[in-house]
């Protein structure tokens, strides 16, 4: 299940990156889509590792884009860590830009 999906339209203003079930990053927001497989309580839910940067921050470009996905696929491991999630897909380290504003060309 991919939550967000690149399209003709999202890809001039969202980058997507490879980690999780799906991730982008636009001018001021990251957001990524991971599946949790809990062994207590026995469950399988999707999680939103969502964030928001403040306008008085200034980054642009690419240089944003990728900060924002490192920061909130940090955060995405480090609640998946806690909440002892299997099967996240989460990157290590730095995630990869695959499409969109600033994909591989």
């Amino acid at each position: 299940m991919v939550i967000l999906k690149a399209n003709s339209e999202s890809e001039k203003t969202s980058t997507y990156y490879r980690t999780g079930a799906s991730a982008a990053s636009e001018e001021r927001v990251a957001s990524i889509y991971f599946h949790c497989r809990m062994a207590n309580p026995k469950k399988n839910i999707i999680v939103n590792a969502r964030l928001e940067r403040e306008s008085k921050v200034k980054l642009s470009g690419k240089e944003a884009a990728d900060n924002q996905m490192i920061v909130a696929n940090a955060a995405a491991q480090s609640v998946a860590q806690q909440l002892g999630c299997q099967g996240t897909g989460l990157t290590a380290g730095a995630p990869k830009a695959v499409s969109g504003v600033y994909g591989p060309r």
